[in-house]
C-alpha cells in the first residue's frame, strides 16, 4: 500500500483546466491590492506551459478580481508583467 498522497489539483483562472499544482504558477494579492508571486494569502493559479495566453484570458475575463476577492488597483497586473512574470522560468514560482 502506498503512503504517498496524490498531488493536489488546482484550476487555472484563465483556461479553467484542472492540473496538478506543480504544473501551475500561483499569484497572490496583499491587503492593498499588490499582486505578487509571494506565498500566502488569496491566490490565483495559471498554467505554466501556456502562461501568456492563460494570463491574457484571465485578464479579459476579469478572473483575477474574482479569484482574489479583491478589487485590484489599476496597475497591479501591469506591474507584474513589467517585473518579468511572463518571461521567467518555472523555478521558484512553483507553489
Amino acid at each position: 500500500m502506498s503512503s504517498a498522497s496524490p498531488e493536489p489539483l488546482r484550476t487555472c483562472v484563465g483556461c479553467r483546466a484542472t492540473r496538478p499544482r506543480s504544473e501551475l504558477r500561483r499569484l497572490t494579492v496583499d491587503a492593498v491590492g499588490r499582486v505578487s508571486t509571494a506565498s500566502g494569502g488569496r491566490g490565483a493559479w495559471l498554467c505554466a506551459d501556456t502562461l501568456t495566453s492563460c494570463f491574457a484570458t484571465a485578464v479579459s475575463k476579469k478572473a483575477f478580481r474574482r479569484a482574489f476577492r479583491h478589487e485590484l488597483d489599476s496597475g497591479a497586473l501591469d506591474q507584474l508583467v513589467a517585473d518579468g512574470f511572463l518571461d521567467c522560468g518555472l523555478g521558484d514560482l512553483r507553489r
